[in-house]
C-alpha cells in the first residue's frame, strides 16, 4: 500500500508536467453515479482522453452518459465545459483515472484543461463528495 501511494505521488508529479492529470477516485454502484467536468481554457481546441481504472486496474469499458467519451480522445472545442458521467448501475465499481490534453494547435504550449468530479447519491440528492483533480490547477 505504502509503495503504490508513492507511485501515484510521482505518477501525478509526472502527469501533471505533461498536459495530463490523475483523477483520484471514481465510484458506482447502485445508487451512486460520478460526474467529471472538464473545461478547455484556452482558445483553441484541445483533444481530451479520460481513462478511468477499475479497483482491479482494468479499464472501465461500462456507459458514460453526457459529452465526451472514455478510452478515446476526443474534441473540447476553446473555451467550452463539458460533463461526462459514469452512470449509477448494478455494477459496483471503483477506482482512479486520467485525463490527458493535447493541443491541437502546436502554437498552444500552456495549460489547457481545468476538471473536478463529483460522487454523489442519486437517490437522496444530499450526499456528495467533491473530488479534485491536479489541486484545481491547469494542465
Amino acid at each position: 500500500m505504502k509503495s503504490a501511494l508513492i507511485a501515484l505521488l510521482l505518477l501525478s508529479s509526472f502527469y501533471a508536467n505533461a498536459g495530463s492529470a490523475l483523477i483520484p477516485e471514481w465510484r458506482q454502484h447502485n445508487y451512486v453515479h460520478t460526474c467529471i467536468n472538464i473545461s478547455n481554457i484556452s482558445s483553441s481546441d484541445v483533444g481530451v482522453t479520460v481513462k478511468l481504472y477499475k479497483q482491479d486496474g482494468s479499464l472501465y469499458t461500462g456507459s458514460i452518459t453526457g459529452e465526451g467519451a472514455v478510452n478515446t480522445e476526443f474534441t473540447l472545442s476553446a473555451q467550452n465545459t463539458i460533463q461526462m458521467c459514469v452512470p449509477a448501475s448494478a455494477s459496483n465499481f471503483m477506482g482512479f483515472g486520467s485525463i490527458t490534453g493535447r493541443a491541437i494547435d502546436s502554437s498552444v504550449t500552456d495549460g489547457f484543461l481545468v476538471a473536478r468530479a463529483v460522487i454523489s447519491d442519486v437517490v437522496s440528492k444530499n450526499k456528495w463528495q467533491s473530488v479534485t483533480i491536479n489541486g484545481g490547477k491547469a494542465f
